[in-house]
């Protein structure tokens, strides 16, 4: 039961194994730097006294307007994904070493931040410092001035904290398997760090209706890496994976393709499953086929 307190520490969305939650301070006043009680850098939540208009029907639900999705400024990355980004949605976005992810993740946060311009997009790194970021975005030739940057971080109280100052629309964090959080057992990538992280970014994501966005590495066979309960806290996978077109003489992947990346959605809570699209990837970013290999792929499918 909520009391009269405005401020809430954010370790109340974490739960211990016996279900009680990692923190329950709460105050009349806002807290500055660590908070009193346990010592986390930030983690304040607002929230309202429940009262009897909080109350809603089913019925009221189903009849509210939908949320406004955010585009991704690619429109087959939009299509696999339902029409866009809903805002408080927590994205996963998967695929081999090489394939484009960071590429694809700068361009999104460009076209949100350009959409945004009284906003912020808030691109966070564990594997990357922010100089290697921006030599991304030099190649892009992107010039948004309200994407901040944090290179080198991997502690999600850390991440949560800088996007509560920031209030972004869009937080991006590569990759999950190299964030942690700092009181869960286990190493960077483990499944108990894995799913306390994303748990974590999920739920600060629906509190403070921020879309967000996860890297994940892939497996040997391809298959999304960590636990099966991640999948379950997600909204939705997508993938990014190299699309094939084979040599007719030769019967071996055409090297004239090799630019070719497939979109491709998996679970997705927010618009059908299974879509999935064609993109081609230059040294300028993420575009639509050129009419060439537009004909090459329809001939493929055929």
């Amino acid at each position: 039961m909520w009391t009269l307190a405005k401020f809430y520490c954010a370790g109340m969305l974490r739960k211990r194994a016996d279900g009680t939650p990692y923190c329950e301070h709460s105050s009349d006043v806002r807290w500055g730097s660590f908070c009193p009680a346990c010592g986390r850098p930030y983690n304040i939540i607002t929230r309202k006294p429940p009262g009897e208009n909080d109350r809603m029907s089913l019925a009221s639900l189903a009849m509210a307007k939908p949320p406004v999705r955010m585009s991704t400024g690619s429109r087959e990355f939009d299509y696999v994904l339902g029409g866009g980004i809903v805002p408080g949605a927590t994205i996963v976005l998967t695929g081999p070493p090489g394939s484009g992810k960071s590429t694809v993740l700068i361009q999104t946060a460009d076209a949100i931040a350009r959409a945004h311009p009284s906003k912020c997009v808030l691109y966070t790194s564990g594997e990357q410092n922010s100089a290697d970021v921006g030599l991304i975005a030099a190649r892009l030739k992107l010039e948004s001035t309200n994407i901040d940057v944090l290179g080198n971080e991997g502690d999600a109280y850390k991440i949560t904290a800088a996007a509560e100052r920031r209030k972004p629309v869009l937080l991006i964090v590569d990759s999950v398997q190299t964030a942690f959080i700092s009181d869960t057992g286990g190493d960077c990538g483990s499944s108990e760090q894995i799913k306390a992280v994303t748990n974590w970014l999920t739920s600060f994501g629906k509190v403070e209706k921020v879309a967000v966005i996860l890297v994940s590495h892939v497996t040997k066979d391809n298959s999304l890496a960590g636990p099966r309960a991640f999948e379950h806290l997600v909204d939705g996978i997508c993938y990014l994976d190299p699309y094939e077109i084979l040599d007719e003489k030769t019967g071996e992947p055409d090297p004239e393709c090799k630019a070719l990346r497939e979109f491709s959605i998996g679970k997705n809570r927010y618009g059908p499953p299974g879509l999935t699209a064609v993109v081609e990837m230059t040294e300028l970013g993420l575009h639509p086929p050129s009419k060439n290999l537009s004909q090459r792929i329809i001939l493929s499918a055929g």
